[in-house]
């Protein structure tokens, strides 16, 4: 039965390719995406 996990406190330098070798080595791996969160546009902290 397929089955989606989330895994968090990544590095930003992982990658797709980094997960999926990681985990195929358990099991097999239909996909492995790494989701970023958009750059802002905005520094806030800036007067």
């Amino acid at each position: 039965m397929p089955s989606k996990l989330y895994v968090g406190n990544l590095a930003y330098a992982v990658s797709n390719d980094d997960l999926n070798g990681l985990f195929s080595q358990i099991g097999q791996v239909q996909s492995a995406t790494v989701v970023t969160d958009a750059p802002d546009t905005v520094d806030l902290t800036r007067n």
